[in-house]
């Protein structure tokens, strides 16, 4: 999976921020969804896979399936298998028995990915793409409204089954994840 750009430019002064102007047109029809928070994954039809980010001057993983090089900053995106080590045990786990799926792209998430930010009791594989936010707006001041009031890390785009844009909450200065409250 390509990395998703951002709806809205980014501030070349705070680049975890974003500007009111577009950078990127949504298609006619494009379709809100949430954007989980974990590891992502993919089934090909047979194997697992995760997904994988190669640094400048850092070693090409072996079996490395690129997808997307940034000429910029020199990163590779790409899928790794999933493998028989210790390192892979939660993504073992979060996959066992699955295989009766038609290929998808997936976000491990719960207890032992990301710090469980959604707050799942157990390790599940949510399908990216498939629950719909109807209400999401598509305009800068809307936008702002909306993932301030939202508890989630944000919103991905998607047309013709590929995801086009995205917007988190941490693009308006909203913390992600939400803290919560210190009980007595």
């Amino acid at each position: 999976m390509k990395k998703i750009p951002t709806l809205f430019k980014r501030d070349p002064d705070n680049r975890s921020r974003v500007l009111p102007e577009l950078a990127v047109d949504l298609p006619d029809g494009a379709v809100a969804t949430v954007k989980y928070d974990g590891s992502c994954i993919m089934f090909d039809g047979s194997d697992w896979w995760k997904r994988r980010e190669v640094r400048p001057g850092k070693p090409i993983p072996e079996q490395f399936d690129e997808v997307d090089h940034d000429p910029v900053t020199g990163k590779r995106q790409g899928w790794v298998p999933i493998g028989d080590g210790p390192k892979d045990k939660w993504f073992r786990e979060v996959t066992d028995g699955l295989t009766e799926l038609e290929p998808a792209t997936f976000e491990a998430v719960g207890p032992h990915f990301q710090g469980n930010p959604h707050g799942y009791t157990h390790d599940v594989p949510m399908q990216h793409g498939l629950i719909g936010m109807p209400d999401a707006p598509t305009d800068y001041d809307g936008l702002r409204i909306y993932l301030g009031d939202l508890n989630g890390e944000g919103i991905v785009w998607w047309a013709n089954e590929e995801p086009v844009a995205k917007i988190k909450r941490r693009d308006f200065g909203y913390p992600w994840p939400i803290p919560t409250e210190a009980t007595s």
